[in-house]
């Protein structure tokens, strides 16, 4: 909270103690946390809070409520990156706002999911217009299919009662992509957001032995990868698989592929950021040095575990790796740390 005044006198909301969070961790940039957790509790009969790993108390078990709370109001923080990555300054939308927290999601053990009880939900949006809140930020929502017209959805119900009150209401649109998707959260008093594209890559470039540059995506910061064996299944081992074993999830099931000391092309269909780990873990397992995996775009990347080289491509780029590996007999790659 360096640089952030006094707190409005305006401001009606407290910082409420719970498990894992003390009332003084607030500031005078958190100036306010609450949770809501009676009507989850009443809906949710095997919920045992006792053995739950969630906090009973506004403290985020996930982060994700951190999370989006750092992008809507987020303070600067400079000289900030991943292993060297994209360093710079980060900040919030809004990073001199002040920033009061209602938690109203619970994990439920028992199911693997968090449930959000439209109860709790509006509840929470009644304390904050009680509060003194000037925007409320709400990253949740619904299934989309008639929520204009079903009385769970709270989330819309409860901002219109803020707009009544001068509070501007914004709202997460939904949670996929980058295909097309059903939006949630239409109502016409609330201001419906979603991400769009990032305009920042990960150059990854990679130089075949006939000296052509593919340039693919990955966050690697380890060292360079010198010239080593380049390999596609097909061409390895002698299973009646063999063909299929071209694509990244039969890969790792092939007992037959030789691939220690080696860099493995592979395709994949998924559409999960999964593949990519799973075939770089199996790899690494296998004494692989690097792996490739062909895909179709997807809005999620990620680094694999202790800078193991894992760079994606499209298909058209796999497809030219493909074919410069069919074209000799000793194929060989250069893999060079990210930019």
């Amino acid at each position: 909270d360096n640089g952030m005044g006094p707190v409005p006198s305006h401001w009606k909301g407290r910082c409420e103690s719970g498990e894992n969070f003390n009332s003084s961790h607030c500031n005078r940039k958190l100036i306010g946390a609450k949770y809501f957790i009676d009507a989850f509790l009443a809906e949710n009969e095997s919920f045992n809070a006792t053995k739950s790993l969630d906090f009973i108390s506004p403290r985020a078990y996930s982060g994700h409520g951190t999370h989006v709370a750092t992008i809507a109001g987020g303070s600067y923080v400079p000289n900030t990156s991943y292993k060297g990555l994209a360093r710079g300054t980060v900040r919030g939308g809004a990073p001199r706002a002040r920033i009061a927290v209602y938690k109203t999601c619970w994990y439920h053990d028992g199911l693997e999911a968090y449930i959000c009880s439209s109860a709790d939900v509006l509840k929470a949006m009644d304390e904050a217009i009680h509060d003194g809140v000037d925007i409320m930020s709400l990253s949740l929502g619904y299934e989309p299919l008639f929520q204009e017209t079903d009385v769970r959805d709270g989330i819309s119900t409860g901002a219109f009662h803020a707009v009544l009150n001068g509070i501007t209401v914004v709202c997460a649109a939904g949670n996929a992509g980058p295909a097309a998707y059903t939006v949630g959260n239409l109502a016409p008093w609330i201001i419906t957001v979603a991400a769009t594209s990032l305009d920042r890559s990960f150059a990854t470039p990679m130089t075949l032995g006939n000296s052509k540059v593919i340039l693919g995506q990955a966050m690697y910061t380890g060292p360079e990868l010198g010239f080593t064996s380049l390999v596609f299944p097909e061409n390895l081992g002698s299973s009646s698989n063999e063909l299929i074993s071209t694509t990244c999830e039969l890969t790792l099931i092939n007992p037959n592929l030789t691939i220690a000391g080696k860099v493995v092309l592979c395709f994949t269909a998924s559409p999960f950021d999964t593949a990519v780990s799973s075939a770089a873990s199996y790899v690494k397992r296998a004494g692989g040095l690097g792996v490739i995996v062909a895909r179709h775009p997807v809005n999620i990347l990620r680094p694999c575990l202790d800078d193991f080289p894992c760079v994606v491509v499209d298909y058209e780029l796999g497809t030219d790796i493909l074919l410069y590996i069919r074209s000799t007999e000793s194929p060989v790659v250069k893999i060079q740390p990210s930019r």
